[in-house]
């Protein structure tokens, strides 16, 4: 695993932890892989604008690495930018093995599943 993808597998600032946020509304999008692999998005949003954004994820490092780097880039971003998954370099970025690109996928999936329950919200 190279340094910059460690770095995001270490960071823990942008796990969702539900004590320290029970007061803020966040809308959830989850994903999960047959086999065991997860991830949960939580996102704040005010007039279309990603205010904060905090993730669940379990599965391997590269999972956690992926979620942790986006969670990163999309903050203050519109949820069209985030839904744009292609337009962060994630796979470059990171270095990410060509057989983890499954990860980006179940990215993918959790972003459209939380935009889904934003959008049923308005």
């Amino acid at each position: 695993m190279n340094t910059f993808l460690r770095k995001y597998f270490n960071d823990n600032s942008s796990v969702y932890n539900h004590i320290d946020h029970a007061d803020i509304e966040f809308h959830t999008g989850t994903a999960s892989q047959p086999n065991g692999y997860f991830i949960k998005l939580f996102l704040k949003v005010e007039n279309n604008q990603i205010m904060d954004a905090k993730y669940n994820a379990f599965g391997c490092p590269f999972t956690i690495a992926v979620t942790s780097y986006f969670i990163e880039k999309i903050k203050n971003k519109t949820l069209l930018e985030a839904s744009n998954i292609d337009n962060f370099d994630i796979k470059e970025s990171l270095e990410l093995p060509i057989n983890k690109k499954d990860r980006l996928f179940l990215l993918e999936d959790a972003v459209k599943n939380c935009i889904k329950q934003i959008n049923r919200g308005k």
